[in-house]
């Protein structure tokens, strides 16, 4: 069982260096690496040039911009079974691979595989969502009181720590993040993979024509979409809790881009009305409330921080409930 194992990065040669010496120590050998670059200054083709020795890895630079379509062309350019998908910011123990072939080998319906992507304590205040549940993890006022309550309690159905899991309302647990996912006794079927810690049959991937790109921005939810059309195939998710990797986020990057939300909220819409659907009262409830819920998040950063970009989910919600209506009524 060959993995094709895809990194999309842009000027992060020292990154990608620690990523190439962990792939060298990796206990299970069958692999490639395929590098989509989106124009780096910094010498990375020829750091992957260098690393031939060791390993399979093929450096192709970006023909469209966009996450989505540089994920769309590695799939022309992979010849592996499984199409793994990671980053140029992470620590990957030597058994990485071999657990990820495991849960392949172990479970005929498996189409994908995903396990813990820690991020370090010291770092979980340079992710978004991971530092506002940070926030309303440890209430100081009654402010954020209300929003754990509503957050943890009715959005997350009181369990914010499970695994891989997308809740009715939209939202999805974190739980994969942190140390506790680690304490699994054994592999279960989830509802999602973490982005970098993302593996799927690549002929799955093909089947069900590439990645929609439509998910502008960061593209979030790319890949959560691309799971459910999988699954609708009739194939499983599985969380393998021996399967995993530290994923060393920064302040840069995707966390600053990320303070323009209008894509965000476009993005969220198209992924929801597309897989989760609000087709019942309690979900199109739920639904709802949560978008309030997000507005009203958008609107309080903006406050705190006179951030204009901010606010721009606000218009991204209601242009992505205009234009992605209909898909409620596909299949």
């Amino acid at each position: 069982m060959k993995i094709s194992i895809v990194i999309p990065t842009l000027n992060r040669r020292e990154r990608l260096l620690n990523v190439f010496e962990d792939l060298k120590k990796q206990s299970y050998g069958d692999f490639e690496v395929v590098i989509l670059d989106g124009g780096s200054k910094d010498a990375t083709e020829e750091l992957c040039n260098s690393y031939k020795k060791y390993f399979d890895v093929r450096f192709y630079l970006q023909k469209k911009p966009g996450i989505v379509a540089a994920m769309n062309e590695a799939l022309e350019y992979c010849t592996g079974d499984i199409f793994t998908r990671t980053d140029d910011d992470v620590e990957i123990p030597p058994d990485w691979l071999k657990e990820i072939t495991a849960v392949f080998s172990r479970f005929p319906d498996a189409g994908g595989a995903t396990g813990p992507t820690i991020i370090p304590a010291e770092k979980l205040d340079n992710r978004d969502l991971t530092l506002f549940n940070k926030k309303i993890s440890e209430p100081r006022n009654i402010f954020w009181k209300i929003f754990k309550a509503v957050y943890h309690d009715y959005f997350m159905e009181g369990e914010p720590f499970a695994v891989s899991r997308f809740y009715r309302c939209g939202a999805f647990s974190l739980g994969s993040n942190y140390e506790l996912s680690r304490e699994l006794k054994d592999t279960i079927a989830v509802d999602y993979l973490e982005s970098c810690n993302w593996s799927v049959k690549l002929e799955l991937i093909r089947r069900i024509g590439g990645f929609d790109q439509r998910y502008g921005g960061l593209s979030e939810y790319f890949e959560a979409d691309a799971v459910y059309r999988v699954k609708r195939l009739g194939f499983k998710m599985y969380f393998n809790p021996r399967a995993g990797i530290r994923h060393l986020v920064d302040k840069g990057g995707n966390f600053k881009a990320r303070s323009g939300t209008f894509g965000r909220a476009n993005n969220f819409i198209l992924f929801y009305l597309k897989n989760i659907k609000p087709d019942t009262l309690d979900k199109a409830f739920r639904f709802l409330s949560y978008l309030l819920f997000i507005n009203s998040y958008f609107v309080y950063c903006f406050i705190r921080g006179r951030n204009f970009r901010q606010l721009t989910g606000i218009p991204g919600t209601l242009a992505g409930l205009i234009r992605y209506f209909p898909e409620i009524y596909k299949r």
